[in-house]
């Protein structure tokens, strides 16, 4: 007895330890320690200084007071198909996030029905007797968990949102993109003959 003991705390040991998500945590790396971007021998500039944390904001053009850049990024803005893409496949991924977390709720499904039906009671042996007509109805209802022992679907959440930060980081680049240049590379161009 003192053995099966033994193994059946050794087998429930062995299940409980195998309950943990599986791989490691991910933490972000530090980011650079470094405080901008001119060289230690470099003067500081009068202008400004460009720094990691900095970001463009909004439309940025609209700083240099140009109604013809304005125009000319707003075309490029609407008529790109690169940010139509970026912004399709954000949403594709934002979307997947959703899908991802969805699968760690409860699922719970619900069904009622109705039906009408006659009863021949000569089928039983009773002649004589009416045949009724009954209402039938029924309602039923299921609810199911995945315990996500091994956290499978947690790791796939985790990945999801990260495929949808980079896709963001993505979209982020395509509009940035759309700069101002000689040749805008997201302004619509006319094809090479036609020039």
């Amino acid at each position: 007895m003192t053995l099966r003991a033994s193994s059946l705390a050794l087998t429930a040991a062995l299940a409980l330890s195998a309950c943990t998500t599986v791989g490691p945590n991910f933490k972000s790396p530090a980011p650079p320690a470094a405080t901008g971007y001119a060289m230690a021998s470099d003067a500081p500039s009068p202008v400004g200084q460009l720094s990691p944390e900095a970001r463009p904001a909004g439309a940025w053009w609209s700083a240099y007071g140009s109604p013809e850049l304005d125009a000319t990024i707003r075309l490029a803005l609407k008529n790109s198909p690169t940010i139509a893409e970026a912004d399709a496949t954000l949403q594709r991924a934002r979307a997947q996030v959703d899908a991802s977390a969805g699968g760690l709720a409860p699922q719970v499904d619900a069904n009622a029905g109705g039906q009408r039906e006659r009863i021949n009671t000569q089928a039983f042996g009773f002649t004589g007797f009416p045949s009724p007509t009954i209402n039938l109805y029924s309602i039923g209802g299921t609810v199911s968990y995945d315990l996500d022992l091994f956290g499978g679907r947690k790791r796939g959440v985790e990945a999801a949102k990260a495929d949808a930060e980079s896709q963001a980081h993505k979209a982020d680049a395509a509009y940035l993109r759309c700069r101002p240049s000689r040749s805008p590379p997201c302004a619509p161009r006319s094809p090479p003959w036609t020039r």
